[in-house]
This record gives structure tokens, C-alpha cells and sequence, in this order.
């Protein structure tokens, strides 16, 4: 969105995409939709399924560069594979798919090592200051075993409302009634309203979640909650603005993989001790440093 014309973009629900195999209506529009195209060539994201790989090879594409993840049952999807660099984090294995791509049709690679993400084309040019500074309180995410709890999030934004603005976005979550009215509950329009709304914060507290590596992207200060999440799903830019709370001592973590979902906490005598660690007055200690402290040269 913003880069491409929309008569370019075929946007489906992940949910009903990946099930398509089982629906032969959906499945057929995919494919028709994707003969018609007669693209030369087919890159398929390192997360994808069996779907977008069995789709690959009845596109008719010469070339199909990807990575296939254990689960994947499609022989012969890819004419070109790219595995996992060793000890590298994810977006550096999106980054040598890219790279790969570009081999494949001569075109130039571009460099070595991926840019930090460019969100300029969703941010509105011109857009004033924020009246106020404010901290941006995300506490949704994929699912509640990668969450902190909902109640020490409630008690952080109220603690933080007594020194700064706090913006409580409520999106996949409701809103706790013990919110406090000095907290602003904002229900994002869109992904761009959001983003815009994101680049102004003074600081992001957030799980390990999409708003985590937005925040990242635009260089904002951010406090996340690791959970069971792999390290390789860590920001990888701005370093000097990123906190990221991992209990480095619990042996198991990550109870996650890089790609696909554990379903649960698996530690059984102290279950969530990975969110368990972080009280809120630590937080909220941690986030008063951030806050006064001088802001990191470029």
C-alpha cells in the first residue's frame, strides 16, 4: 500500500489464503488471478505455506526463489532455495531472498546488509509536532501466552499518566475499565493512522509484536516483552533505542520456533515465569530512564 497501485495488489485474510487448498473456489481465483499476471519470476517469503508454494509452481513463473520450513509437503516449488544464515535474524534470511531474486534476473543486489525499513510513503509530509510528549502503551498480540499481563500493563499506564501523556491503543484488545482518565484510548483507523500516530511517541511499550518492529523502523525508543519469542525476531536497527526484556536464565526458552506457533507456555512448575520476571515498578523505572535521557545521535 503506497508503493504499488491497488489494481496490483490481491490482498486475501491469511486465515482463509493458507486454507485455500480445502475451499477449490478461492484456490482457482487465486490461480486464475495469478496466470494472468505472467510474471516472470516468484518470490515467496520465508513464512509462507504449502498454499503460496503449490501456487508457485502452477503459476508458471521460470523462477521461484524461497525457503521451505519442515512443514512444507510441495516438491519441487522452488527453483532457487534460500536457508536460514546461521545465526542471523529474520529480516537478514528476507534480506538474502531478495538478494537471491535479483541474481536470478541479473538485476544488481543491492548491498550486503539490510537498511533499516523506510515507512515515509504512510506518514503524512507536513505533520505538526504533538501538542504534548506521550509514551504508547500496545498491549496486544498474536496470542496471550506472548503477552504481558493485562493488568500490570493497566497499572504501568497508570503510573507513567502521573508524569507523562500515555496513549493506550485498543486494538485487538478492550481497554480495561481501571484505566485511569488521564489515559487516552486510541482505536486506530488503519495501518497508516497508526504508524502516523506511532512516529510521534516519545516511547513504545509493547510485547513482541508488529507495533515492536514498527517502532523500530521508525526509529522510536521501545520497551518490549520478549515471552517465548526467538532472539532471531528482535529488532536488528537502532540499537541504542531498543530494551528488549528477555529472561536469559529460563531454561525453556524460547519455548517458540522461528516460524509457526508453540501454543502455550511449556513450563509447567512456574508457567509464564518468562513474563512473570517483570514487576511493574521495574517498567516503569525502566521507562522513566528512557524518557530522561538524552536522545542518541543519528
Amino acid at each position: 500500500q503506497g508503493l504499488l497501485p491497488s489494481e496490483q495488489l490481491h490482498v486475501y485474510p491469511t486465515h482463509d489464503f493458507n486454507k485455500a487448498w480445502k475451499n477449490p473456489a478461492l484456490f482457482n481465483q487465486l490461480l486464475w488471478k495469478l496466470r494472468n499476471i505472467q510474471a516472470q519470476a516468484c518470490l515467496i517469503a520465508e513464512d509462507q505455506g504449502n498454499v503460496a508454494h503449490l501456487l508457485s509452481i502452477l503459476s508458471g513463473c521460470k523462477v521461484r526463489v524461497g525457503s521451505k520450513l519442515r512443514f512444507l509437503k510441495v516438491p519441487g516449488s522452488l527453483t532457487a532455495e534460500v536457508k536460514p544464515p546461521p545465526g542471523k535474524s529474520v529480516p537478514w534470511w528476507g534480506w538474502q531472498l531478495r538478494r537471491r531474486l535479483l541474481e536470478e534476473l541479473e538485476l544488481d543486489l543491492g548491498p550486503d546488509a539490510p537498511p533499516a525499513p523506510d515507512l515515509s510513503h504512510l506518514l503524512e509530509a507536513d505533520t505538526p509536532p504533538p501538542e504534548k510528549p506521550f509514551v504508547i502503551i500496545h498491549p496486544g498480540g498474536s496470542l496471550p501466552y506472548k503477552r504481558w499481563f493485562l493488568d500490570r500493563f493497566t497499572a504501568l499506564a497508570n503510573k507513567l499518566s502521573e508524569q507523562i501523556h500515555v496513549v493506550w491503543v485498543a486494538h485487538d484488545l478492550e481497554p480495561p475499565t481501571e484505566l485511569t482518565r488521564n489515559v487516552e484510548l486510541y482505536r486506530p483507523v488503519s495501518l497508516p493512522a497508526f504508524i502516523q500516530r506511532l512516529s510521534q511517541a516519545s516511547l513504545a511499550v509493547c510485547n513482541n509484536s508488529g507495533p515492536l518492529h514498527l517502532a523500530n523502523a521508525l526509529n522510536i525508543p521501545v520497551i518490549a516483552f520478549s515471552g517465548p519469542s526467538q532472539p532471531s525476531w528482535d529488532p536488528i536497527w537502532h540499537q541504542e533505542k531498543v530494551r528488549i526484556l528477555r529472561h536469559d536464565s529460563l531454561p525453556c526458552l524460547p519455548c517458540d520456533p522461528v516460524h509457526g506457533q508453540q501454543g502455550g507456555c511449556t513450563n509447567e512448575q512456574t508457567p509464564m515465569a518468562c513474563m512473570e520476571a517483570w514487576s511493574v515498578d521495574h517498567v516503569v523505572n525502566l521507562a522513566r530512564q528512557v524518557l530522561a535521557a538524552p536522545s542518541p545521535s543519528a
